[in-house]
């Protein structure tokens, strides 16, 4: 049975669904990650399923399915698992460059001998033709093909003598449309999309006057006569053939994106419209539901036309020197980037925004997130006594003139009072709301390092070594409780039971009925480092460990997830609700004795 790629299949693996992401770090490397994968993206290779790290195309098909193309074979993902295809499954050659899907569902292969395979009906059939056309393939260089609805195959190639075509409804039989020698051409095709491009030139051809023109043609389904639409201009280069980086796409049904070495034309009514020049050649161009035309770049950052302007989205940065090949974005808007040493990439969504020193932060060492009942996001950079507040696109700031400009924030708590909570490591201030920000006097001058609030709205704070129960009353801040672990505190995380939940360096501590209780009495393993705490939906206990992997705790059980059943290492930071749900997906947690 075949499942359809998605969205949601891809949760299973840990993908975030389509969220808006603030990036606001310098968009740094997971170092201990196993696949070395830059972030937000999560990063696909052979230890995944891939046949080979290199990677040339993707493509996503009719029914939903993601297809690759490699040096060692073509495989189709599910959104669980790849599957490849080799010459032994019936491809024409491993080495495949390009995938294509037709009218009928075919999807067809463009491969590195030339040689041409289609897949069908879960098989791979591999194209028969004659000695004779074998040869012009294997001597010509093949740039694209389409199939039109009389099964008529179109080959665009740099090849002297014109276009080859193959019927496909009667025995592949092969004609050639005739071209003048020295020719590039455009090949519009009625009712298929894309236009193919190529020349008619020879590599020994000298260039003429023919070779700084474009002609565009248009031929009727099933009709073996062009005709001649238009004649375009092109910059004389100085490499033969001229259209080496050469393909067109369909924008709607008058206009046409096309790309020769460096450049980047809009064609509209056959008419050039637009025009860019990009610092290197242009190796790729595809098109997503949205209209974006993106533009692959050799040894530069990926940009898209969009509206009549060429964009960037600021995420790809940090894949500008990773040797990328191509970017296709799914129906869900999805984003796919292939390269030549790194497998592919993805990234769920498309709505990403880039905060740094350049566009308005203070610095871009962020220390702290926390997001504001308004939905905007507060953000604390390091050293500094000023809080950024992000709202939609735009940026606002807190200058604290009480901390000096070389205090940390290390927390931010927003009171149900409307009060605002700010703790550094050496004290904390509460100020009257968000908007005015301006200082109260119930202050608390010592360090503390996060705080957590209760429903009666007296708030925990962990100060380093010891917690303490702060409840305010006008401009006096009361200590209600306070109780000491001897080691540094590293999470606090509060049940609605208003039990205490109290990681540290030593291990992990449970506050209730007035008294601090060590858990690793019961169980000896959670004497270890705690780097994170969170509870999932069903209430279980989920612990990051600093050397044990992910612990957790289920009805005064524990459950281990660590390198033994999946995790890529033992060493866990943190924690969260999207991968709690995420480890949930894949598979029952395997249990291991205590």
């Amino acid at each position: 049975m075949q499942v359809k790629y998605n969205n949601s299949n891809l949760l299973r693996r840990g993908v975030a669904g389509k969220v808006i992401v603030i990036l606001l770090l310098r968009l740094f490397l997971v170092s201990d990650c196993a696949a070395q994968t830059t972030l937000p993206f999560q990063n696909f290779t052979v230890s995944d399923g891939l046949p080979s790290s290199e990677v040339y195309h993707a493509m996503q098909d009719s029914k939903g399915f993601m297809w690759f193309s490699t040096d060692h074979g073509v495989c189709r993902y599910d959104g669980y698992q790849f599957k490849t295809f080799t010459t032994a499954d019936g491809l024409a050659d491993n080495t495949i460059f390009e995938c294509s899907e037709d009218y009928k569902g075919r999807i067809w292969f463009r491969s590195y001998s030339g040689r041409l395979s289609y897949y069908y009906h879960d098989s791979v059939f591999n194209l028969s033709y004659d000695i004779k056309l074998k040869k012009i393939l294997n001597t010509s260089h093949i740039t694209s093909l389409v199939v039109d609805s009389s099964d008529i195959l179109y080959i665009g190639s740099h090849m002297k003598g014109g276009i080859l075509t193959m019927d496909l409804k009667h025995q592949n039989s092969v004609k050639t449309i005739p071209l003048d020698g020295g020719i590039n051409y455009m090949l519009k095709v009625s009712g298929v999309s894309p236009p193919i491009m190529g020349s008619s030139h020879r590599t020994n051809d000298v260039e003429t006057d023919s070779s700084l023109v474009l002609s565009v043609y248009s031929i009727s389904s099933g009709n073996s006569l062009l005709r001649l639409e238009s004649k375009l201009p092109i910059e004389n280069l100085k490499h033969l053939p001229l259209l080496w980086y050469e393909q067109a796409m369909n924008i709607n049904d008058s206009e046409i994106a096309f790309s020769y070495d460096n450049k980047f034309i809009i064609l509209r009514n056959n008419k050039i419209v637009f025009s860019y020049s990009c610092n290197s050649h242009i190796t790729k161009l595809s098109r997503d539901k949205a209209g974006r035309i993106w533009i692959l770049i050799q040894n530069g950052e990926p940009v898209y036309y969009y509206n009549n302007k060429i964009q960037r989205l600021p995420v790809l940065a940090v894949l500008k020197d990773k040797q990328l090949t191509f970017i296709a974005v799914d129906r869900e808007g999805g984003l796919w980037v292939t390269s030549l040493t790194n497998g592919i990439y993805y990234l769920s969504s498309l709505e990403y925004i880039t905060k740094t020193v350049g566009n308005g932060l203070p610095s871009n060492k962020i220390n702290l997130l926390e997001v504001a009942p308004d939905s905007s996001l507060w953000i604390s950079t390091s050293p500094g006594n000023i809080i950024t507040v992000l709202n939609k696109d735009s940026l606002s700031y807190h200058i604290m003139k009480e901390f000096s400009n070389a205090t940390t924030v290390n927390s931010i708590l927003f009171h149900k009072d409307n009060t605002v909570w700010v703790g550094t490591g050496d004290q904390l201030r509460i100020y009257d709301n968000p908007r005015n920000f301006s200082v109260l006097k119930a202050t608390f001058r010592n360090g503390e390092k996060d705080m957590i609030q209760t429903g009666d709205g007296s708030v925990w704070v962990n100060c380093t070594g010891d917690i303490k129960l702060f409840k305010r009353q006008g401009d006096s801040l009361g200590i209600m409780k306070h109780a000491s672990t001897g080691s540094p505190i590293k999470k606090l995380l509060l049940k609605p039971d208003n039990t205490l939940w109290v990681g540290t360096l030593t291990g992990l501590f449970q506050y209730a009925n007035d008294s601090m209780i060590n858990l690793w009495n019961k169980f000896p393993v959670l004497s270890r480092r705690i780097a994170d705490l969170e509870f999932s939906q069903n209430g279980d206990l989920w612990i990051a460990t600093r050397d044990t992997g992910l612990i957790v705790m289920s009805k005064n059980h524990l459950w281990y997830v660590n390198i033994a059943n999946g995790l890529v290492s033992n060493f866990s930071h943190c924690t969260s609700p999207s991968i709690i749900k995420a480890i949930y997906g894949l598979e029952p947690i395997q249990a291991f004795p205590i």
